[in-house]
């Protein structure tokens, strides 16, 4: 069975009756629960259609069904459907939509994802209760009448809502329906004519009509229950529900990092005229094609020890089956056990094969065979011979406990009313070469995000995912994984760090509505990277950004220009913690240039990237090479140079003035021939000049303004006055010649200027000149940062250095009314932390962050976080209504 030709089931869905999904199911399955109920009264009215003789017209001799509760209910806003629309659509294609949902989940697949590659979407489907009600009423009719019910848009619905462009059939064999989609979604697989497949089926008991028939055919239940293996057996009882399974080549899945379920292999055929009538199975026909898939894939039937019959619980069918089942994979030394799912759910129909691969799935996951209802030894239908063919129903839960080296594997049958055979051999996925997922470096906490299309949906996946939490363990890394890189990401977002789950269902509890940033309109922020200015190292900082592969292979590259002009090299400085990168200007003005650079790029990796860039004094070094108007040699030139100029002064002194009006200061330095070095906000500013005039400045401030704040500033000298004069000389003589990065497909960033206040062109950039003013001039930090913002968008000022600088002047800057935030990318002693924080705080606001870059981590997925779907009832009732109106009556 190995070779090309593995096929295997990477994600599953389903909604069953008493199910709304698969751990519901294997509830259902693992307590031997009967769901088998009388027709729900929001159906029909089952008395007035019920009458014990089965000759009476337009009489049903059978009160019960599987039905699913609350079938109609869905989120029609999760799918992009509207209002107009929604009313129109089938249930049927409700249920498939959802299911599906759920077994993209289940696999860790986004919508990105499926329509990445191509996709197909191959669905069975027989009945069409919905059309029949819906268009009943000519009148009644609309524009999405015929989407909404005809059965080609069954799959091609799922094309649509997922923009997948695989082919999309809907299948009708009849009750086989299901499993032959999956049989030729393989081999559309194995062709080559698609790369992922979505296969399932789907049915729904919206009227009376059909069951009349049926019964007028005698083929159901006077008690609505599938008695498979009986002597109590007297044709089937109908149940609705949906089951999806995505499928993929086994290679491919390898490849991708996929989970899986288990292989499959398929077959079908024809029953032609050898049974009569044209409804009746051939024992022949079902035994011919059994073999023939042992035969094509090599497989020993001693190795299959589960038997999944079509197990409907018919006088005729019965029989029949189990004759081939007996002929083709019954054995006089091992005990096979034969069950049907139909005993718990009833009868699917066209989704009865998919429900049966879905409980052999749950069953190999779980290792555990469970009972078949209805069924006991003095009950058994003699006419089966079941024990001579070594077959066992189990009554009671089995231990499916394999030897580890050999697959689980069990047989899956199913056949149409029309003659359409299907049979499936599945297996586990047995990988010998399997290694423990690894972690590989992070230095970030976990970081686990939930998002949804709208409040009330994050509020339900918030509630239940906490629930979870707090009921079960999960790996914290895993669980980062899944949530971030595998499940979808909606408008309505969420985002916590934490270092153990205890700390994560903190978060969680303790975060409010102001905490969740709504993307309006899908629009994007414009995010501006503010690179800081000096002042802003401090002891150590960069040690636990090391540990970052880019942030590391930046300062290397920093290194490549600098090693040649300095003779020492700025990683070994941050690997050995130097204290020059405090004390020594040069070494610290260099060492700031070469953390923003590194962290930039450190960003970038992550998916955030700068619509345009602001750099306060040294930071626009490093700002102008993030966007791109300086390459890193220039850049290390422009820095190596004016860090070493500008580290020959030591006179002067400089201060930072806060809560004074700025054009007061302005007046008071003028008297004291002092200078304002940084224009920070309305009411902050950096003084610089000789320190006895600063001195007197202080003491006047302070007498003349009750709410002043004045800091000292351990600056080497008085930046950006007199006192640099000759410093900034010799950097506009000394500079080389200037390169902008000319790399293919790098575009430019807009460089917001603070030495011009306002947006400033590569070539000026380039100029000694301009490096002359930036060192020697007034740094105009409020014109460019208001300058930097779109009134129409949202704006985000993401600060890149070792300390943040502009958070704390926004008030100042900005009103309340203006969109803008500030977010700090550091603090000190919390690098990793804050990082954290920032990117949470990023992706809040709508910033699409590169999950994967960040996680960093070879994990495996976790079953949370899920979306909790809205269910509510939005359905076109014209012909429902005439039938419940019959209840009355």
């Amino acid at each position: 069975m190995s070779g090309t030709d593995e096929i295997a089931i990477v994600g599953v869905g389903c909604r069953f009756p008493g199910a709304d999904d698969l751990s519901g199911f294997w509830r259902v399955l693992v307590n031997g629960e009967n769901h088998v109920t009388e027709v729900p009264a929001d159906r029909w009215n089952v008395d007035h259609f019920y009458d014990p003789d089965e000759n009476a017209p337009g009489k049903m001799y059978v009160k019960k069904a599987g039905f699913i509760h609350g079938v109609e209910n869905w989120d029609r806003a999760f799918f992009g459907i509207s209002e107009q629309e929604g009313i129109m659509m089938d249930p049927q294609q409700r249920l498939v939509l959802q299911c599906v949902h759920m077994a993209a989940e289940d696999g860790g697949f986004t919508r990105k994802d499926l329509a990445a590659i191509k996709t197909g979407v191959f669905i069975g489907c027989m009945t069409h209760d919905f059309d029949a009600q819906a268009n009943e009423d000519a009148c009644a009719t609309g524009p999405y009448s015929v989407t909404g019910s005809h059965s080609s848009i069954l799959s091609a619905r799922v094309s649509y809502v997922y923009n997948l462009t695989g082919p999309a059939l809907t299948i009708d064999t009849a009750c086989s329906s299901s499993l032959v989609a999956i049989h030729l979604g393989a081999q559309a697989l194995l062709s080559g004519d698609v790369d992922m497949m979505i296969c399932g089926g789907v049915n729904c008991l919206l009227e009376p009509n059909l069951f009349v028939a049926l019964c007028k055919a005698n083929m159901l239940a006077r008690d609505g229950q599938c008695k498979a293996f009986t002597d109590d057996a007297d044709g089937y009882g109908r149940g609705e529900g949906c089951g999806i399974v995505i499928l993929k080549r086994l290679k491919d899945a390898i490849s991708d990092g996929n989970k899986v379920w288990g292989l499959i292999k398929t077959g079908t055929n024809q029953d032609g005229q050898y049974a009569k009538p044209i409804s009746a199975p051939s024992s022949e026909q079902q035994e011919k094609l059994i073999q023939d898939v042992l035969r094509k894939y090599n497989i020993d039937k001693n190795n299959i020890t589960v038997i999944e019959a079509h197990g409907t619980g018919t006088r005729i069918g019965d029989p029949i089956e189990c004759k081939a089942l007996g002929h083709t994979l019954g054995s006089n030394t091992k005990t096979k056990y034969l069950g049907s799912v139909k005993t718990n759910i009833g009868h699917l129909e066209a989704a009865a094969g998919v429900a049966g691969l879905i409980k052999v799935l749950l069953m190999m996951k779980h290792k555990t065979i469970v009972p078949s209802l209805w069924y006991n030894k003095a009950n058994e239908n003699k006419k089966l011979q079941l024990s001579s063919h070594g077959f066992v129903v189990p009554t009671q839960l089995e231990v499916w406990n394999e030897d580890q080296t050999t697959a689980r594997m069990a047989s899956l049958n199913s056949f149409g009313f029309g003659g359409t055979n299907a049979h499936a051999v599945i297996y586990d996925y047995i990988n010998n070469t399997e290694t423990a997922a690894e972690a590989s470096a992070c230095i970030l906490p976990p970081i686990v995000v939930i998002s949804a299309v709208n409040e009330e949906t994050l509020k339900r996946n918030k509630k239940a995912l906490l629930e979870k939490l707090k009921e079960l363990d999960f790996n914290l890394r895993s669980l980062s994984f899944t949530s971030t890189c595998k499940r979808d990401i909606f408008q309505v977002r969420e985002a916590h760090y934490a270092k153990d789950k205890q700390a994560l269902i903190e978060s969680l509890m303790h975060s409010h509505d102001f905490r969740r940033k709504f993307v309006a309109n899908g629009q994007p922020p414009k995010v501006v990277f503010v690179f800081c200015g000096v002042g802003t190292v401090w002891q150590d900082m960069g040690n636990i950004l090391l540990g970052d592969e880019s942030f590391h292979a930046a300062l290397k590259a920093i290194d490549t220009h600098l090693k040649p002009l300095t003779r020492w090299s700025i990683v070994t400085k941050f690997v050995q913690k130097s204290t020059d990168l405090i004390s020594d200007p040069f070494v610290s003005h260099i060492g700031l240039f070469s953390y923003q650079v590194a962290l930039s790029e450190m960003w970038k990796k992550f998916g955030v990237t700068a619509d345009a860039v602001v750099g306060q004094s040294v930071g626009e070094v490093a700002a102008a090479y993030t966007a791109g108007y300086l390459n890193l040699e220039s850049a290390v030139q422009v820095i190596f140079h004016r860090s070493r100029h500008l580290s020959s002064v030591n006179q002067g002194k400089m201060i930072v003035v806060q809560g004074v009006d700025l054009g007061k200061i302005e007046l008071s330095c003028s008297e004291h021939k002092l200078e304002i070095a940084v224009e920070i906000s309305k009411t902050s500013c950096t003084v610089s000049g000789e320190e006895n005039a600063i001195a007197l400045l202080k003491t006047e401030v302070k007498n003349n303004y009750q709410d002043v704040k004045i800091k000292d500033l351990t600056a080497a000298c008085a930046y950006h006055s007199r006192f640099v004069e000759t410093a900034a000389e010799q950097i506009q003589k000394e500079l080389p010649s200037l390169f902008p990065e000319s790399s293919v497909g790098v575009d430019h960033i807009p460089m917001i200027s603070t030495v011009i206040g306002k947006q400033v062109e590569g070539p000026e950039i380039c100029s000694n000149e301009y490096w002359k003013r930036n060192a020697r001039e007034k740094v105009l930090f409020m014109s460019a940062i208001k300058t930097a913002v779109n009134p129409t968008q949202k704006n985000i000022f993401l600060e890149i250095g070792p300390r943040s600088v502009l958070t704390n002047h926004m008030d100042s800057i900005f009103s309340s009314e203006d969109p803008v935030i500030c977010i700090s990318s550091i603090a000190q002693d919390k690098e990793s932390n804050t990082i954290a924080n920032a990117t949470c705080e990023l992706f809040e606001h709508g910033v699409d962050i590169n999950w994967i870059n960040v996680i960093q981590t070879c994990c495996h997925m976790t079953e949370i976080p899920n979306q909790v779907l809205d269910r509510h009832n939005d359905l076109f009732m014209v012909g429902r209504q005439k039938c419940v109106y019959k209840v009355q009556t």
